[in-house]
């Protein structure tokens, strides 16, 4: 398959990107198409684990046997899972975006799969907590191969797309919880169908490409006879070094956008069902 645009203005879109989000752009090559849609995948999924646990909160506490008042908690201490992920997003400047992004891909599929055959809740809080340290740093990861391998003048193009891709992932939890009062084993089938990632991992190691600037990156490094590079700590040390007021403020708008919607999307499904009386399929 040729690399390059194709002659004529007009492109047929690949099955995975809707018509409603427009053309893919004529002079986007083919491989950053086919990079994207495999990027995709880890997002979709990203969203998709997100969702699940708050759709099926409800279910998931007359399981374990939980009050209303220990909800809170649980998805609490869930959340928390995406700070380890801060400390590893680093480690793609030692051992490349596309291993960081392999590996997360890895962990969060297994640790998702892992959950539906939690005993009790707590084994099930720790093995979320893990999934989501790997989902928000494959998402991250996800992100920066797209900043980097895409051209300027598309980057934008690839990073919106990126995100709306993978925001199906919501609509996709959606829909099997509709059926989870029919599914064998209810939530937990949600939960192992989380690991589908798994099964799309020899597409994902072939479509994933080590980004150029990686590469240029690590030659230079192995010319100087450095091949291991900087601690993982450095850059994080560089960005509150050299941009403290702009890290401060990002992370700030970050905390507290979270803070203002979290409670209120977090308990949607559990209100709904317990307060109203509706079926999981009006709740999708």
């Amino acid at each position: 398959m040729s690399s390059g645009p194709p002659p004529s203005g007009r492109r047929r879109n690949p099955w995975w990107i809707p018509p409603f989000l427009g053309r893919v752009p004529p002079e986007v090559p083919d491989r950053h198409v086919g990079l994207l849609g495999a990027l995709a995948v880890a997002v979709c999924f990203e969203n998709y684990d997100q969702a699940m646990l708050t759709q099926a909160i409800r279910q998931i506490a007359a399981d374990y046997g939980l009050i209303e008042a220990q909800l809170g908690t649980l998805l609490g201490v869930v959340r928390l899972g995406a700070i380890p992920a801060f400390l590893l997003v680093p480690y793609a400047d030692r051992v490349g975006r596309r291993r960081l992004f392999l590996v997360s891909v890895i962990g969060m599929s297994v640790a998702t799969a892992s959950a539906a055959l939690a005993p009790e809740v707590v084994s099930f809080a720790v093995l979320q907590m893990l999934a989501r340290t790997f989902m928000v740093t494959s998402a991250a990861t996800a992100y920066v191969i797209v900043t980097e391998e895409f051209p300027s003048a598309h980057r934008g193009w690839g990073i919106g797309t990126l995100g709306a891709i993978g925001a199906l992932g919501v609509g996709l939890s959606a829909l099997l919880f509709a059926a989870i009062d029919v599914l064998p084993f209810g939530w937990r089938a949600m939960y192992v169908f989380g690991a589908t990632p798994l099964l799309l991992l020899p597409r994902l190691r072939v479509g994933v490409v080590e980004t150029r600037r990686f590469r240029e990156e690590h030659r230079e490094r192995a010319a100087r006879g450095d091949a291991r590079g900087e601690a993982w700590w450095v850059p994080l040390a560089r960005l509150a070094r050299h941009h403290p007021v702009r890290t401060a403020l990002v992370g700030l708008i970050g905390a507290t956008s979270s803070a203002g919607t979290a409670a209120g999307y977090n308990f949607s499904a559990y209100f709904v069902q317990e307060v109203h009386g509706w079926a999981p399929a009006q709740y999708s």
